[in-house]
């Protein structure tokens, strides 16, 4: 059951966090909206939608050894890739503008590392390494 709740709050993380980063470069966009600009919005909403998968397809398989294995591997890149957002948009943080908390990614990326590293060490540390 800890599993499923979780893996669920993972994957909402991972959701909120694909959906502010498309809302926040979708709104202060600039110009035209080129194939670089649909690039930058598209792919890490993207990474986040494969984040979230492997989230709900570890929730999915709880405790039994028969859990997926890209799964643990995508759940642990997503604590990596999460946590090195929080120091890359700190910045904004900083400007003294209540807006600019919510432009960088260290709220929202604030919220998955946890999130991610709980439910990854979960998954290793509940059987040993997972089924090749």
């Amino acid at each position: 059951m800890a599993h499923t709740r979780l893996g669920d709050a993972a994957a909402g993380a991972a959701l909120v966090l694909g959906i502010a980063h498309a809302v926040v470069v979708s709104v202060s966009a600039r110009g035209e909206f080129g194939a670089g600009l649909v690039a930058w919005i598209a792919v890490p909403f993207l990474v986040m939608l494969g984040f979230a998968a492997a989230a709900l397809a570890l929730a999915r398989h709880g405790d039994r050894p028969d859990r997926p294995r890209w799964a643990v591997w995508t759940a642990g890149a997503a604590t990596v890739v999460t946590a090195l957002l929080v120091p890359a948009g700190i910045a904004p943080l900083f400007t003294g503008d209540p807006l600019g908390v919510f432009l960088g990614p260290t709220p929202y990326a604030l919220v998955c590392v946890p999130l991610f590293a709980a439910l990854t060490w979960r998954a290793l540390s509940s059987g040993g390494a997972p089924e090749r």
